[in-house]
């Protein structure tokens, strides 16, 4: 980063917390990243388009970070945190960015997360992210909406 942008991030910068400001530009960088990516897929995607509304893509990353974050973010074995991040591909509409413990069970965050599932929606995720109740009931609600007993 010195090389190219005149500045430099000491390893006691990246131990302060994030501003406000600090996240914004954190989002901003993903969502260029990923603009830049997106033209890459623009043709594979009209064929995607004909099947689905949207295709979200989840995952999470998880990190340490200092012991002074511990009551706040746990990790298994320090103080660690988790990014979730979902991406609408079809769209290329941030679905959610959340920061949370690393400890917090990715299942358990998607199945909070169910309730956004839409008709005709495609979520790829790695396994991690489902559990037999929550597909379980994913299966209920989807059964309830091809009887029509449940408003879409």
């Amino acid at each position: 980063m010195t090389l190219w942008h005149g500045c430099s991030l000491s390893s006691e910068g990246l131990n302060q917390p994030f501003t406000d400001q600090a996240v914004a530009f954190l989002r901003e960088v993903f969502f260029l990243l990923l603009l830049h990516q997106r033209p890459l897929l623009l043709s594979a995607m009209e064929t995607y388009r004909t099947c689905f509304t949207r295709l979200r893509i989840l995952d999470s990353t998880s990190f340490l970070v200092s012991a002074d974050y511990g009551e706040d973010y746990r990790g298994s074995v320090s103080s660690g945190v988790k990014i979730q991040f979902e991406y609408d591909l079809l769209s290329g509409a941030c679905l959610q960015l959340c920061v949370q413990s690393a400890n917090d069970s990715d299942a358990r965050f998607a199945y909070h997360a169910q309730h956004t599932i839409l008709p005709n929606d495609l979520w790829i995720r790695d396994l991690g992210f489902f559990s037999v109740a929550a597909l379980a009931e994913i299966d209920a609600v989807e059964r309830m909406i091809l009887l029509g007993s449940v408003p879409i």
